[in-house]
Formats: structure tokens, sequence, C-alpha cells
């Protein structure tokens, strides 16, 4: 007999895991099933049917003449076309001009540096030109040559083997995977200055996110994880996925602000002073599991619940307000603890059973319900404090890139090159979330003036 229940529930265990999906689980989107109807996307966002093309209201992005074109070429008649009469000095009457577009001719520019030697005719000194300190040697690539490698490699994810294609089809010039690396290590040289300032501004923001994936190094699988707020980010290539890699990043032990993640165990466990709080993303898709396969109307209640506390946050927000009113926090308490009650209550009549001997493992739901109970401050300081968003998708969506990369390239070939992989890249995002432009912002740090992210002031109160 318990041969057979232990089937059962195994069978039953393998049909649960076979109806996951991304919209009940956090699955990536890339391994559900085409022709499942439940995770079938609408061809836009609003699900709605539109004409192709430009929508009304939208602003034109079409090409508008510049009152300063790099050249000029005049078509001007020079003879009459009536009687013959020369027009080469006649004034025009009107002037049309249309206007082409272009790319420049794309070649490798060499300069060439000469240091010569004199020797004074007066005091028979031999005299030496200097060099510039950054031209070291008979023949090597300049700032810009990296500052593109760079920009190609990170921030368009090309793997090595592409890039010397397109260095080679645009420019002429081939290039080996060696001096990529090369071109990469300098890059990464040059931005240190602002891997100071990025921690301190890390540490200071009011608010953190926090996430790992896993990554691979070489066939072995690694973790990339990352640490970012609203104005700088940080990532991190470990062999390790828990509190060996977090303390290894050194951010979560020292901060005292509040920081966005999952329930991954190591961020609950670490220690520190900072607050937690907890993506509602995952919440939602677990509910919908929890409905999906087990049936139990409270999560379809609590799923509802915090869809409309969502709603009137960012309807609040919309309106400048800086937070909820004393009543309407009253009510959502109290409808959250009401949902947590009916839960609870269900589960001891319906699924707990105290009196057999044989302990039974707990559903998914159930486990669900624990954690919502236990860590409700964290779920709902969305509704508490505005600068909490709702989901932890900033730090998803830092992370999402990194898996296009290694999509495309297959894997990191060595850590070393992960690891300056994730530095330029963190450079790369922390520029981006300021608005500047990434080719510019790694110009700027070849140039020996890399970009420095604000330290934020703490103003969140708990």
């Amino acid at each position: 007999m318990k041969l057979l229940s232990d089937s059962i529930w195994y069978l039953d265990e393998l049909e649960r895991r076979l109806k996951l999906n991304s919209s009940n689980s956090s699955k990536p989107p890339s391994t559900d099933s085409p022709f499942d109807p439940k995770t079938k996307k609408p061809s836009n966002a609003e699900g709605k049917k539109r004409k192709p093309g430009g929508q009304k209201g939208r602003e034109g992005k079409n090409l508008k003449m510049v009152q300063e074109p790099d050249s000029i070429i005049v078509s001007s008649p020079q003879m009459c076309s009536g009687c013959g009469s020369s027009l080469v000095d006649i004034t025009p009457s009107s002037i049309a001009s249309r206007q082409v577009f272009d790319l420049p001719v794309l070649k490798i520019e060499v300069t060439e540096y000469q240091a010569h030697t004199k020797k004074c005719p007066c005091c028979k000194a031999v005299n030496k030109g200097i060099f510039p300190i950054e031209v070291k040697a008979p023949t090597q690539y300049g700032k810009r040559f990296d500052a593109t490698i760079a920009y190609l490699s990170i921030h368009q994810m090309l793997p090595y083997e592409r890039i010397t294609q397109v260095i080679s089809d645009l420019f002429g010039h081939p290039v080996s995977e060696g001096t990529i690396l090369n071109a990469l290590s300098r890059v990464e040289t040059l931005i240190k200055p602002s891997v100071v300032t990025t921690k301190e501004s890390l540490l200071g923001s009011p608010v953190l996110h926090v996430d790992e994936t896993g990554i691979n190094v070489r066939g072995v699988l690694h973790w990339a994880h990352i640490a970012l707020s609203g104005v700088a980010a940080t990532c991190l290539l470990h062999p390790k996925r828990g509190t060996v890699a977090i303390n290894a990043m050194d951010i979560l032990p020292n901060y005292t602000g509040i920081a966005v993640h999952d329930h991954w165990k190591p961020y609950e466990s670490i220690g520190g002073l900072f607050e937690h709080a907890f993506c509602n993303a995952h919440h939602l898709r677990e509910l919908t599991r929890a409905w999906e396969q087990e049936k139990q109307q409270w999560s379809q209640d609590m799923f509802k619940w915090l869809l409309l506390a969502h709603k009137k946050v960012t309807q609040a927000k919309g309106k400048g307000e800086k937070s909820l009113s004393s009543r309407m926090l009253k009510y959502f308490n109290a409808r959250y603890d009401a949902i947590i009650q009916a839960a609870s209550v269900y589960h001891q009549k319906n699924v707990d059973n105290p009196e057999k001997k044989r302990r039974i493992k707990q559903t998914f739901a159930k486990n669900l319900l624990d954690r919502l109970i236990k860590y409700k401050d964290g779920t709902l300081r969305f509704l508490t404090n505005f600068e909490v968003p709702f989901t932890n998708n900033a730090a998803e969506q830092g992370l999402r890139m990194m898996k296009v990369k290694e999509k495309i390239s297959g894997c990191f070939m060595s850590r070393e090159g992960g690891r300056i992989f994730m530095s330029i890249y963190s450079y790369i995002l922390t520029a981006k979330k300021n608005g500047l432009n990434s080719m510019n912002a790694l110009l700027d740090a070849v140039n020996g003036n890399p970009f420095l992210p604000a330290v934020a002031v703490k103003s969140v109160t708990f």
C-alpha cells in the first residue's frame, strides 16, 4: 500500500510540474509551448487589433533637414535653355534643397607619432622628443578602438568571432580574438574609479533590487548576481549562488535600506540591518499556480487583492500623493488578514490531517500561505512606502541581457572573461540609468573620465 501511495503521489507531482509555465511559476517565457493558450501572448500589449504602421497620436521620427550640412553640392544652370545666354554670373532667384543622410566611409585611421632627436649646436647636448604617455609600443590600438570593441561585446552582446567579422567587414582590418580580450581588459581597468563610487551609491540608496541567475562558464554552472538602484548597478560572477556569493559582493551585509527580492533564503538569512520587500510578480504567478492546480479559492481572492492594491498605489502615485490614506491602509490590511484567515481555516479542515501518524508533505499552496503569513510586512511594504516597487522587475531586467549574451555566445570561455564582462556591463548599465549614451560613456572612460554615479541620500522611514 505504501508503494502504491508513493507512486500515486509521484504521478500527481509529475502532472503538476508538466502544467508549470511562465504564468504560474518562475519558468522563463522561452520554455512555454507556443500551443498553450494560457501563455500565448497577444500581438500587442493591450491585446487589441490595430493596423500595422504608425498609430494615431504617435510622434513621428522621420528625417528632418539640418541647418548646417557637412557638404553642399550645387546644381546651377550655366546657360539659358531658351536663348543660350550665359547664366554663370546671374544670382539665383530661388534655391531648392534636398538632403541625403549617409554614413561616411569606415576605415582604420593610423596616426604616427615621431620623436625627433636634435643636437644643440652650442653645447652639443642631445635632446629627444617625448611620446605621449599613452603611446607605449611601436604599434597599438587607440582609445576609440577599445571603446568600440567594448560597445560591440558588452552592449550589443556580440561574441568575439562575430566582432572580428564586423571589424574586418566594416573597416577592412582583420583582428584576432586575443586583441578583443586585450581591448576589453584595458577598458575594464579604466572604469575602476566608477566601481568604488557605484558601491557607495548602492549602499546609500533607500531601495535596492537584488537577484541572481545561472550562467554557463565553459560548461560549469556559475551565478551572475546583481544589485541595482535607480542610478547605479553592479554585477558579480561567482561559482556559488547563496551566502558566500552575497558576502563576496559586499553590498547587502553593509546595507541599511530596503532590499527588494524574491524569497530566496540566503537573502533573508544574510544578516545586516536592511529591511525586506518581496517581489509580488512572483506571488501572482504562485497564486495562479495554487488556483490552477489545487483550486483553492483563497488564492484567487489574494490574486485580486494584490492587483487592486497595486492599482490604488499606482493611482495615488500618479496624483503626486506620498502615501495611501489611513482609512484605505486599514481596509487593505483587514482584507489581507481576512483572506489569510479563510485560507488557514480551509487548510485545517480540508488539507491538514493531524490524526495521521505519517507526515504528509505540504502542498505548494500551503507553503505559499505560510510565507504570506510569516512575511506579511515584506509583502505589503509597497503599500506603506511608495519608494518600494510592487515587483523586482528592475533586477530581473538587468539580468535578462546576460542571458541574451549567453544564448548568443553559448557560454563564457573563462571566468576571467566573464568577470570582465560583468564589470563593463555594470558600468554601461549604470550610465544608461542616468540617461547617458552607452558609447559616449565608454569613450569618456577610455579618455580617463569614467562616469561616476551620484551617491544617494536615504529618505526611507520604516
